[in-house]
């Protein structure tokens, strides 16, 4: 898988961790981010669906 060019597009709207092992790998999968942190969930230039799980 190429997360490297996703990575760096994201890099304004989330951090690398998040971006690089999360997001990337998200959409690289055509899966679905699963995610307890709100602030996340609303990130904007996502490319696949998120699911936010209150907590």
């Amino acid at each position: 898988m190429r997360l490297l060019p996703r990575i760096w597009q994201s890099r304004h709207h989330m951090g690398p961790y998040a971006a690089a092992c999360v997001a990337a790998l998200a959409e690289s999968l055509r899966a679905d981010l699963v995610t307890i942190d709100a602030e996340f969930s609303r990130t904007s230039g996502l490319l696949c669906p998120v699911r936010h799980l209150s907590g």
